[in-house]
């Protein structure tokens, strides 16, 4: 399986709170917590939450 690189652009204090809850959970959020979320909304065909 080839990888690629995805960038987005967050607010600096979301980045910093996400990375530390991340840590908190035991997940590397550049790699892990994003393709969780990846792979959700593929699994799943749509944002896996309510947004509101």
């Amino acid at each position: 399986m080839a990888l690629t690189t995805l960038t987005a652009r967050v607010d600096e204090k979301d980045k910093a709170n996400f990375d530390a809850f991340c840590s908190n959970i035991g997940l590397n959020p550049s790699t892990t917590a994003i393709n969780l979320f990846v792979k959700a909304v593929l699994r799943e065909n749509r944002i896996p939450f309510e947004i509101s």
